[in-house]
């Protein structure tokens, strides 16, 4: 596990960039509401043993330039347990400029994963995206081994892929045709300009 401050000057520094750019960011964000001893599965040398709380240093880096469009990587698949629908609507309401990019591939902590086992997307996930549909994207970033690569965590990461895509496939089937639309395309084409 490996984490900076996510108010560090050099992301702020990114974030003035992006916006005198025009061009989104995408960060990879765990969030840890309060201070939190480490989950079992990560308590592996040389993870550390507690996570300090980091929302509010993730609000900074939001707020610092509100003209730098700022992707959320991974709602949908929360590794220490504190993503919710009421953050993430709490963090949508307060941010303008924040965007989500789900992954819906496995996870850790499933309170987080908005699809239930039949298919159907969990009621606060689906009131969260009816809400701010203009402000979620299907995740983009899935791993393609080269050949001659057959080990490793990239190897992991793409034996993962099928899972992830054949979860997207299922979650914006089960959206309303409507919000599918955007989440599935018309958000990305907007934000990152396509």
């Amino acid at each position: 596990y490996e984490s900076i401050p996510a108010d560090h000057p050099l992301l702020l520094r990114l974030a003035n960039i992006a916006a005198d750019n025009g061009v989104p960011i995408d960060i990879h964000f765990d969030p840890a509401v309060a201070e939190m001893k480490a989950p079992e599965w990560l308590e592996v040398p040389p993870n550390p043993a507690a996570f300090k709380a980091n929302t509010a240093a993730f609000e900074r880096l939001i707020a610092h330039n509100r003209n730098a469009k700022i992707g959320w990587a991974h709602a949908g698949s929360d590794m220490l347990g504190h993503w919710t629908p009421a953050l993430s609507r709490r963090m949508l309401a307060a941010h303008p400029n924040l965007f989500m990019s789900l992954r819906l591939g496995p996870g850790r902590a499933q309170m987080s994963f908005p699809l239930l086992p039949n298919g159907q997307i969990k009621p606060p996930w689906l009131a969260l995206f009816g809400e701010f549909s203009d402000r979620f994207v299907i995740g983009n970033d899935q791993f393609f081994l080269g050949r001659g690569v057959s080990g490793g965590p990239a190897a992991t990461f793409a034996q993962r892929a099928s899972k992830v895509r054949h979860n997207a496939n299922r979650f914006l089937a089960a959206l309303p045709p409507e919000i599918a639309r955007k989440i599935a395309s018309e958000n990305a084409r907007r934000l990152y300009r396509l």
